[in-house]
């Protein structure tokens, strides 16, 4: 006759309640545990930037008597000759590319001493490869069907 191995859990008295409650709580660790191995986004840090900005509000009023209005807010500053820009219009604006004009959505184009110089549907890019020394830049908020909503921001830059 065979003999069958025997295995026998010890435990310390506390009863088959104290065994739930440890399987509990080793459930809900390794779930907070398996939860928190996603990547999570990192910051981009520059160092070394201007504490001042040059900035300005441009306000439009709807055609369509809305009190609702536009305001365009810009920032720049020029570090290693690119020119850092970031554009913040508000209440609720959108940027995107489409081909429908839709009150509160559209993208911006930028122009350097009047020549097209691309288009953004982000609110902060970095203008490179200027030519050195006065550059005069506009930037304009336009609708998706490439009308403009009437607010422009100009400046100008010398770079070395």
């Amino acid at each position: 006759m065979s003999t069958l191995p025997t295995i026998v859990i010890m435990t310390t008295g506390r009863g088959v309640h104290s065994m739930k409650k440890m399987i509990t709580v080793l459930c809900i660790f390794f779930i907070c545990l398996i939860g928190c191995q996603q990547e999570k986004p990192e910051a981009l840090v520059v160092t070394g930037l201007p504490t001042h900005f040059s900035d300005i509000a441009l306000k439009k009023y709807n055609s369509s008597n809305k009190e609702k209005k536009l305001t365009m807010e810009v920032h720049h500053f020029i570090k290693d000759n690119k020119v850092y820009i970031e554009c913040i219009v508000t209440p609720d604006f959108q940027f995107n590319k489409g081909t429908t004009k839709k009150e509160g959505k559209g993208y911006l184009e930028v122009y350097n001493n009047g020549k097209k110089l691309d288009e953004f549907t982000s609110g902060a890019f970095i203008l490179t490869n200027l030519p050195k020394g006065k550059n005069k830049i506009d930037i304009m908020l336009k609708y998706n069907d490439k009308s403009d909503y009437g607010l422009v921001k100009s400046f100008t830059v010398e770079l070395d």
